[in-house]
């Protein structure tokens, strides 16, 4: 129930929280009730968060919170998920966002795990289906 409140929660607009909250409930009656969605803020370990901070005003940017937890929800996706799309209007931070977490991630993982972004053309590939599995 946790893991599906964790990967899930997140992606949901408030009154959908409530309807999937409602549903595990449902499903999972009278085992951990106590388990919430979290609500619009990422929980990693405080190393991530302040080692982010730390890269994002070394870069030069302002760390509004809610561009932080932004980041850190992306981190707990990556967690997941062995790969991610960041899609959006020009202009508005998505390759900042990325190279500061990658940054962040290369000073605070061994050197075994490699973390880099790799851009695609969606025009190049033939079908939809071989980017998104």
């Amino acid at each position: 129930k946790q893991t599906l409140a964790q990967t899930f929660g997140l992606r949901f607009v408030k009154e959908d929280q409530q309807m999937f909250e409602a549903i595990l409930r449902d499903v999972f009656a009278g085992t951990c009730d106590n388990i919430a969605i979290p609500k619009g803020e990422a929980s990693p370990t405080p190393d991530i968060r302040a080692a982010f901070v730390q890269q994002a005003e070394q870069g030069g940017f302002e760390t509004h919170t809610a561009w932080v937890n932004k980041a850190l929800q992306l981190y707990n996706l990556s967690q997941t998920y062995s790969t991610l799309i960041v899609a959006g209007p020009s202009a508005v931070g998505k390759t900042s966002l990325l190279s500061t977490l990658i940054n962040t991630l290369s000073y605070q993982t061994p050197a075994a795990h490699i973390h880099k972004i790799v851009r695609v053309n969606p025009l190049s590939v033939g079908s939809l289906d071989k980017i998104f599995g």
